[in-house]
């Protein structure tokens, strides 16, 4: 009985070291390219070069298409909430 508890103790503590969330920021074009050959449409990573209001470095930002479009759902809210009376924008 020691020993299954021992072993199921190291089994989660290993686990939990893989399961840390990746940062697509400082992957390359490559290497995301090969990640979202693995996975679906919404957890396919996108990035894009933007440039900042506090530096004239471009930096990048990557992020899943499902973030994106909660994103995009939250901005929508937030306009919506601002109007008053019949919503300005509706999302289909």
């Amino acid at each position: 009985m020691k020993m299954i508890s021992l072993l199921s103790v190291a089994l989660f503590f290993l686990v939990s070291c893989n399961s840390a969330a990746m940062n697509f920021n400082v992957m390359t074009d490559e290497e995301i390219l090969a990640y979202n050959q693995t996975v679906g449409q919404w957890e396919q990573v996108y990035c894009e070069e933007r440039a900042s209001v506090r530096s004239r470095v471009p930096g990048r930002r990557c992020r899943t298409l499902l973030q994106m479009h909660q994103q995009d759902v939250g901005n929508v809210d937030a306009i919506n909430a601002v109007s008053s009376g019949k919503p300005l924008i509706t999302i289909q």
